[in-house]
């Protein structure tokens, strides 16, 4: 099937006719060309859609261009969005959930998220909400968690200050990178300077899932790993080979 015919076809119906918004029809502005791809704020590259034609039009876009995750994020917005009343089909919801899910997030992407919430605070009332939430629940721990947490409790109480044997010291290089070896072990987490690069490979074009199954570790430690927090395993190899 031809979806960019399709998505043309529309889109010259919907030019031919003198649209204009008004009470009797329920018009949408679309943009052409996607912001994404490149589009601006032209009015050639602007068109009223009926909330059909809207719809159809950025499903279109999403089989056109299937790894974009601006056009995927645009059409998962409309299907999500409360302020629209679109009736999804279980396929469209399935397709969405599928293809959002694939493309991970880019670190550029990630970091203007970073700058955008970095110095906002939340407001009373929010903080408020939440924590009425959170009242009303509670957490069943078995007898032994509650033990452990005790312990927990009175240790962290007796090695406050100058009684914490580390107070005023700091750990050299080769005491952290011998923790870092342990926690590894401990979590039976088998990770070579190669296993890293590869995965840092794979992170975008499979899903992370799919990855944390292939080299068996948790989806977080995949996600650190292309964040860059295990690249000191590869420096230490470099440097053991080099020796």
């Amino acid at each position: 099937m031809n979806y960019q015919k399709i998505y043309d076809n529309i889109i010259e119906k919907a030019k031919s006719e003198t649209r204009v918004k008004c009470n009797e029809i329920y018009y949408e502005n679309h943009h052409i060309l996607p912001r994404c791809l490149g589009g601006g704020e032209e009015k050639e590259n602007k068109v009223l859609l009926t909330a059909k034609e809207h719809y159809v039009c950025h499903k279109l876009l999403i089989y056109i261009y299937p790894h974009n995750r601006g056009i995927i994020l645009a059409f998962h917005r409309m299907v999500y969005s409360k302020n629209h009343g679109y009736i999804v089909s279980g396929r469209d919801y399935k397709y969405i959930k599928e293809l959002f899910g694939s493309i991970p997030m880019s670190l550029e992407q990630r970091k203007k998220i970073t700058k955008t919430l970095t110095g906002i605070k939340q407001s009373k009332e929010t903080i408020e909400k939440r924590m009425k939430k959170l009242r009303g629940r509670k957490r069943k721990l078995s007898k032994e968690m509650m033990k452990k947490m005790h312990i927990r409790n009175i240790l962290n109480k007796h090695n406050q200050g100058e009684n914490n044997p580390m107070f005023g010291k700091n750990h050299s290089s080769n005491s952290i990178i011998l923790m870092r070896k342990a926690k590894l072990k401990k979590y039976n987490i088998i990770l070579t300077s190669e296993n890293i690069l590869e995965i840092k490979r794979l992170y975008k074009v499979i899903k992370y899932e799919i990855i944390a199954k292939m080299y068996k570790i948790s989806y977080n430690t995949v996600r650190h790993i292309f964040d860059g927090r295990y690249d000191w395993l590869v420096e230490i190899e470099q440097i053991s080979r080099e020796k």
